[in-house]
């Protein structure tokens, strides 16, 4: 049952990309901007968000890449819909400022810090928070010892190594895991910092995904158990990953928080903060939530 279990969280943490783009063949589908194809979205319109939320069966995962601090390195909210065979996968800067009382020191301010203070729940809260009113229903934590397995025993995966990675020359190259997990947390070189290194994961998780085969996945499960921690149930784990291995390639997209880079100064020391923008923030979940333009 352990290993059955594992395949659901395996298929859960990558969206269910990994089977449904193998039972559907191709590669995914794409969208980096924010924008999502409307023709893919179900028929029902709502006249806001809050009465689409009240009337959704979306189920929002939080899936959390943890770092050894422990903090949140990655998170990504991963949004199924079952009615309308669709999957979205919104990526959170985890510099992304998130103040509560009492927390004042400019590394409490980071929205990955809420991973330390209480794990995947409160994790789960701090993103709410930001995304209200859309409810996160669950996360799926994976520490990065569960990425370095999982990359070995693929062989290792392609990426796009970028300029002042140590030990790494620049350009395309296959990683093993190792290299992919300094790969996944490096942003000194990007321009847009943890922007640029949001871009980098979602290629390496295209890139990882073609590497996955059906047979391999047992295998992957069992290694990485150990690395995972979740609030879901067996029961709805299965539903969960059968409704996901439904969806098609060109139902998956990708997506980033809107908002821009900042540095600011507290207590005498700066710090590079990424603040959303709530208006934009809300648009985008009003589109993916069939919400009518005013």
């Amino acid at each position: 049952m352990k290993k059955t279990i594992a395949i659901m969280l395996f298929i859960l943490f990558f969206a269910g990309i990994a089977i449904s783009s193998l039972m559907h063949g191709g590669k995914l589908a794409q969208i980096n901007d924010g924008q999502a194809d409307k023709q893919k979205m179900g028929n029902k319109r709502y006249k806001n968000l809050d009465e689409a939320v009240k009337d959704s069966k979306k189920v929002n995962i939080l899936a959390l890449g943890v770092e050894e601090e422990p903090r949140s390195d990655t998170m990504v909210l991963i949004s199924l819909d079952s009615e309308s065979g669709r999957i979205d996968m919104l990526f959170i800067p985890r510099d992304t400022y998130y103040h509560e009382k009492g927390r004042d020191r400019g590394d409490q301010r980071k929205l990955n810090a809420a991973y330390g203070r209480g794990g995947g729940k409160e994790a789960k809260k701090a993103v709410e928070n930001i995304l209200y009113p859309i409810p996160i229903h669950h996360y799926v934590a994976l520490k990065y010892e569960g990425v370095e397995a999982i990359v070995n025993l693929l062989g290792g995966v392609e990426a796009d190594v970028p300029k002042g990675m140590k030990g790494l020359k620049p350009g395309r190259q296959v990683l093993n895991g190792e290299q992919a997990v300094r790969f996944l947390r490096f942003r000194a070189s990007y321009p847009e910092g943890d922007l640029g290194r949001i871009k980098a994961q979602q290629q390496f998780i295209r890139s990882a995904i073609q590497k996955v085969s059906i047979p391999k996945l047992p295998i992957i499960a069992k290694k990485i158990f150990p690395y995972l921690e979740t609030d879901i149930s067996k029961e709805k784990m299965i539903s969960y990953a059968v409704s996901a291995t439904k969806v098609r390639k060109e139902n998956i997209f990708m997506h980033l928080l809107p908002g821009t880079a900042q540095y600011r100064t507290i207590n005498a020391q700066t710090w590079s903060y990424f603040f959303h923008n709530p208006q934009k923030t809300t648009k985008l979940l009003e589109l993916l939530y069939c919400v009518e333009e005013n």
